[in-house]
Order: C-alpha cells, then sequence, then structure tokens
C-alpha cells in the first residue's frame, strides 16, 4: 500500500509533459552533481574545475569498471 503522499507524487510525475520530465531529471541531476562536487572539495580541498568534474563523475559512474578506468586514466592527465 503506497502513502497519500506517494500516491499525490506519481498523479503530479503522470501529469508532466515529457519535456517538464526531461527538465526535472536535469535539475535533479545537477544537483546530485553540485552536492557531489562539495563532498569532494570538503574531503580533498580545492582542485581544478576540470578535475572536480573528473571526480565527480568517477563518484557517478563507479558501479562500471570500464568508465572508472578512462576516467581514472584521464585524471593522471589532469593537474590539481
Amino acid at each position: 500500500m503506497t502513502s497519500l503522499v506517494e500516491q499525490e507524487y506519481q498523479a503530479r510525475i503522470r501529469a508532466m509533459s515529457i519535456p517538464e520530465k526531461i527538465e526535472r531529471s536535469s535539475a535533479m541531476l545537477n544537483f546530485t552533481r553540485n552536492a557531489i562536487a562539495q563532498q569532494i572539495v570538503a574531503a580533498e580541498g580545492e582542485m581544478s574545475v576540470e578535475r572536480l568534474k573528473l571526480k565527480v563523475a568517477l563518484r557517478l559512474y563507479q558501479a562500471d569498471p570500464g568508465i572508472v578506468k578512462m576516467i581514472e586514466q584521464r585524471l593522471h592527465d589532469v593537474p590539481a
């Protein structure tokens, strides 16, 4: 049994157009990337924008060994 809040959420999602759903997903991804970036900077200190982007990607794609390997190789070439 789902809660009334969940039912309302699902109804509102179903009522959204495809562009609205894509916009919402994009906003959620940007929020997540920013939150991860803040965690990384807090733990490791300031770094170049490119290095931070790669570190965020590393966290997002940690379940994919092939992608992780590519990101780690690229990190070796990026200045701190």
